[in-house]
């Protein structure tokens, strides 16, 4: 279940780097309102990858 959820969270953090990196490569300013959004979601994920991963160590 846990390797699972951390591969779901793996492919979702992929898709929004992806993502955050073509909104950039398309000319966006870092400061725009849809790049600042696209990277806080993507920061969000990425704590609760590392969240989810200590929490898995841990238990080992």
């Amino acid at each position: 279940m846990k390797e699972e959820k951390i591969k779901a969270f793996l492919e979702t953090i992929e898709l929004l780097r992806r993502e955050l990196e073509k909104i950039t490569a398309d000319g966006e300013l870092l400061t725009s309102h849809e790049v600042v959004k696209k990277s806080q979601e993507l920061d969000k994920f990425l704590t609760e990858y590392y969240l989810l991963i200590k929490e898995n160590s841990s238990k080992e």
